[in-house]
């Protein structure tokens, strides 16, 4: 495919070395924005192939970014939780480890669990799908979920038992329309879960947990509310991730935030807004790019800022003081 000059084909390196550290999403995001006219159809569909031509070896940059946010803003609760599985005398005391982790989406309940499981190998970590257990014959439902109780209990390992969206089976009996058939349905859960194994660590995550049955919730002895992360993380991944910003910056930018709490989608459609505008003109200053991307979530005094400030914000668009 012909590259239509020597600036373009420079452009279009750049662009294909960036993009062999995106992710499928990332980079469909990106070829979406790139406009055709100024960057060329035939480009597109060169830096396409490249893309599709890379090497999928390494770490996927949303898991990367997942990790460093969930240790940072987890490290109690990772030290904690791993001293518990490592520590014998401590479990025996606790009896059974019943894990239940539950907030908003997007605040690494996941990840958490996940890095969990990869820092302590000693487990064998698996995760189930209960909804592919419930079954709308009567009584099948029960055989399903002690089968599986019994098939866990057999393998006699070291073992973390992950149950993701645990809401899909187990929501408040009271809110269903089938009473008496979801009442069923928990109760079944209920004595899985009394089937199993004290020595079977049980995690399970939520994004609506004053929805799930009571009876459920009062069988997990361990809870963790999930959190966005706060505006000093968001910038600590910023820095961590390559951006230029003195810490006089960042300050500048905390200070005329009105949005206090960030998810990691929140960054990530930020990084990629970020890539973009940086590969578009790698001189932008990342100061700019950062307070363009959030001018809408930005007021400040306008007695408390610098006239370089003032001039800095009017350059972007920004005209919203208090």
């Amino acid at each position: 495919m012909a590259i239509n000059n020597k600036k373009m084909s420079q452009k279009l390196q750049e662009m294909i070395n960036i993009s062999k550290k995106m992710n499928e999403k990332e980079f469909n995001v990106l070829v979406k924005y790139l406009d055709k006219d100024k960057f060329g159809k035939t480009n597109i569909d060169y830096l396409s192939a490249e893309y599709a031509n890379k090497n999928y070896t390494f770490q996927t940059t949303n898991e990367i970014e997942d990790n460093k946010w969930v240790k940072l803003e987890y490290a109690k609760e990772i030290n904690k939780l791993s001293l518990i599985l490592n520590d014998n005398v401590i479990k025996e005391r606790i009896g059974f480890i019943r894990v239940f982790i539950y907030g908003p989406t997007g605040t690494g309940k996941t990840t958490l669990l996940n890095l969990l499981g990869n820092l302590n190998k000693s487990y064998e970590f698996e995760t189930v799908n209960l909804e592919r257990y419930v079954s709308s014959k009567m009584g099948q439902t029960q055989i399903n979920f002690l089968t599986l109780a019994e098939k866990i209990n057999s393998e006699k390992k070291r073992k973390i038992l992950f149950i993701d969206e645990i809401d899909s089976i187990v929501l408040d009996r009271n809110t269903q329309n089938d009473v008496a058939e979801h009442s069923r349905v928990v109760s079944t859960f209920i004595k899985f879960l009394d089937s199993l194994n004290k020595d079977i660590i049980i995690f399970a995550a939520t994004n609506v947990e004053k929805k799930i049955d009571e009876a459920i919730v009062r069988r997990f002895n361990i809870r963790i509310q999930s959190r966005k992360m706060n505006s000093d993380i968001f910038c600590n991944l910023l820095e961590e991730e390559g951006l230029n910003l003195t810490q006089y910056k960042i300050n500048f930018f905390k200070s005329g935030l009105t949005k206090k709490e960030f998810s990691i989608s929140d960054f990530n459609d930020f990084k990629n807004f970020y890539i973009l505008e940086k590969t578009l003109d790698s001189k932008t200053e990342d100061i700019y790019i950062l307070l363009d991307y959030f001018k809408h979530d930005l007021s400040f005094d306008k007695d408390e800022i610098s006239k370089k400030q003032m001039e800095m914000l009017k350059k972007i668009g920004i005209n919203k003081w208090q």
